[in-house]
């Protein structure tokens, strides 16, 4: 039998999102898709819904998918261009250190970039990987300009993201999806019912006395995971005795200076600070351990950027994901389903994965539990994957035995000869993985093999003419507000 008729409970970022992509993906199809407001007035704002301004490449797709034109859709999210991350105080060699989007150097003799830097580390010659990198090298002159569609160009071999305002992205996908034909319940979820087995949700009771049904359910109700997690009882996984933040203040401060196209997060005793620019204005935010910072203090920290009378946003979360973020005829999207600290800015493309393989397994009622089983697998890797970026920043040290399996491989096999490690379903790729070993300061004790074809001179030689190619290419774009304020006209 068809789904016809979906209910989607929650009203954030993820929920407009989820009813924005089913909405233009099943057009044509007689499928309702309604919207049910989650949170009960004057409750806490779903960290998501502050926490995901800083972007992956990636999510240009969905909303190039949607039909959105990019202009169109920056002006209405205030967005900004983004090349790169920088990251400042972390790991064992504490300096500024980028994560580019983009291709680093060239690959010599079919071997990663990164070998031939492992080489000449091993050989007492330190370099910076920064200086082979156009996105890296752009995002520290503040130039930007769209890749080129030449593959022949040294201007084609990076991405772009994006600094937008979460709560004005909502605003854009709700407006969407409405047009589309999504409906909007305007009451808030009170109860919600359950089969006699447990498995299934079965109605919900709203505010107003409202009984909604539907064949699918959709939970976009931040952590407390009103259907699957309190209600069908998936059990949550707590990521916190690797991830330890759980607080976050942040707080917007207008700026008249241009926007530099990188976030730049430095590493505290007690957690990390970021600063994320969008059109005008700054986005501060720290993240931290509430057993060792109270929140007074840290929320007087991020006032302290704007002077007095500034109120600085405040948000609880909790690091990990629910076992199974399928359960019978309930899909959980974004917070819901799992919550990772946006120290490696994965909060949007995570609600996006979500929603993507719900779309390309989207079932009948005869096939739910087959496209469960699926969806969970590969969701969870990527939620994991992810899980591992991000706690590898943490790391100062060789605290192998307390990580996950899949991490401490990952680490054991780049000490030994720089190694990256890909699962399936990862959202980092293998030039991200290597950027941050290198730039925490992990040294390889070992290179590939392939790496040693070349003499030191020659791979010296290549460096140089590689270094000169990406600084020259750099310097040639725009600057980064000229090139925004062009585009956007």
């Amino acid at each position: 039998m068809a789904i016809r008729n979906i209910v989607i409970v929650g009203g954030g970022l993820a929920g407009w999102f989820s009813a924005a992509r089913l909405c233009h993906a099943m057009r044509g199809r007689k499928i309702q898709v309604r919207v049910v407001h989650a949170a009960p007035p004057g409750s806490e704002a779903d960290p998501l819904d502050v926490l995901c301004g800083s972007t992956l490449p990636s999510i240009a797709l969905p909303f190039a998918e949607l039909g959105l034109d990019e202009r169109d859709f920056m002006r209405a999210t205030g967005a900004a261009f983004k090349l790169a991350t920088e990251y400042r105080e972390f790991g064992v060699a504490r300096r500024a250190w980028m994560l580019p989007f983009g291709e680093i150097g060239a690959r010599l003799e079919a071997v990663g970039f990164h070998q031939f830097i492992s080489r000449l580390m091993l050989a007492g010659r330190d370099t910076d990987i920064d200086q082979f990198s156009v996105p890296a090298l752009a995002a520290r002159l503040g130039r930007f300009a769209h890749p080129s569609q030449d593959e022949r160009s040294v201007l084609s071999t990076y991405e772009y993201a994006y600094h937008l305002d979460p709560q004005a992205c909502t605003r854009m996908l709700r407006g969407f999806a409405l047009k589309l034909g999504a409906v909007a319940v305007d009451a808030e979820l009170a109860e919600v019912a359950c089969t006699e087995d447990g498995n299934r949700i079965a109605s919900l009771e709203l505010t107003d006395g409202t009984k909604v049904s539907g064949d699918f359910y959709i939970d976009c109700t931040g952590m407390r995971s009103a259907l699957l997690g309190q209600a069908l009882r998936v059990p949550f996984d707590d990521w916190s005795q690797w991830l330890p933040c759980d607080r976050a203040v942040q707080l917007r401060v207008p700026v008249s200076a241009p926007a530099p196209p990188f976030t730049s997060i430095t590493a505290l005793e007690n957690g990390w600070w970021s600063r994320m620019p969008v059109r005008g204005a700054v986005d501060h935010t720290l993240a931290f351990d509430a057993r060792t910072l109270e929140m007074e203090i840290a929320r007087d920290m991020v006032a302290a950027q704007a002077g007095a009378g500034a109120k600085p946003r405040e948000l609880t979360f909790t690091n990990g994901r629910r076992r199974e973020p399928w359960r019978g005829n309930c899909v959980a999207i974004g917070a819901a389903a799992g919550f990772l600290e946006p120290l490696v800015a994965t909060g949007l493309r995570l609600i996006d994965d979500g929603i993507s393989r719900l779309v390309a397994l989207f079932p009948d009622d005869g096939s739910m539990q087959l496209m469960a089983r699926e969806y969970n697998r590969t969701l969870s890797a990527s939620y994991d994957g992810a899980r591992d970026f991000a706690i590898l920043h943490y790391l100062p040290g060789p605290r192998i035995a307390a990580l996950p399996a899949s991490l401490a491989q990952r680490i054991e096999l780049f000490r030994y000869r720089g190694r990256v490690v890909l699962h399936d379903d990862e959202i980092f790729e293998e030039a991200d993985w290597a950027c941050t070993f290198i730039g925490l300061g992990e040294r390889p004790g070992h290179y590939a093999i392939l790496a040693a074809q070349m003499s030191e001179d020659e791979v010296l030689a290549q460096f140089a003419k590689i270094a000169r190619l990406m600084q020259s290419a750099a310097q040639k774009l725009p600057p980064h507000q000229a090139y925004l304020d062009r585009y956007l006209a």
